[in-house]
């Protein structure tokens, strides 16, 4: 019975080229992809605590309507306000994203989306914080203050990630050494 050449025991250049092809893709992630993820998400953390202070710094008042500008013009109350947004996403259309105004100090801008077939506003600070629209004003000032509300919950998720990243960092620095020992007692065993 003939025996196929993947069931033998690797040769020694075949060992070898596979070793170092490993070596180079720790490399290349050790020092390119794992830093580039940790400026990413560092940046992201850094833009969330920004955009919290933002909101912060404009907070809803107890009873009134904080305010909302639409197309220039600013609306002190809730029902007119929503109203004016569902009208901007109309003339808007499906053009492109189109700014209307500003919100809690956060720049909104509007756009439909193809995939769902609905309108969205994108609340612009140091980072993007979308919002599903849909045609009833209450229901959307609901959307818009939880998606506000949800911004520390996404700097929790990033400082979690760049964790993850460092420990990933760890795990392949470790994997590193082994390969190197590995190939080191493989090369002296050969001799």
């Amino acid at each position: 019975m003939p025996v196929s050449s993947s069931a033998l025991p690797p040769s020694e250049p075949d060992h070898k080229a596979d070793h170092q092809s490993k070596r180079y893709r720790l490399e290349d992630q050790l020092l390119k992809f794992f830093p580039q993820q940790i400026e990413t998400t560092k940046g992201n953390i850094a833009g969330f605590e920004k955009d919290m202070q933002t909101v912060a710094d404009h907070p809803l008042p107890k009873e009134d309507f904080v305010g909302m500008e639409i197309m220039g013009r600013m609306y002190t109350e809730k029902e007119k306000a929503g109203e004016a947004l569902l009208n901007a996403c109309k003339e808007a259309g499906k053009a492109g994203e189109a700014e209307i105004g500003h919100y809690r100090g956060l720049n909104m801008a509007v756009h439909f989306n193809v995939f769902t077939n609905d309108f969205q506003l994108v609340l612009r600070g140091e980072m993007s914080h979308t919002v599903d629209l849909g045609s009833s004003v209450h229901g959307n000032f609901i959307r818009i203050e939880n998606v506000l509300e949800g911004i520390p919950k996404r700097m929790k998720t990033s400082r979690e990630q760049l964790e993850i990243i460092h420990q990933q960092i760890k795990a392949h620095k470790y994997r590193g050494v082994q390969a190197t020992l590995h190939t080191l007692f493989y090369c002296a065993k050969n001799r």
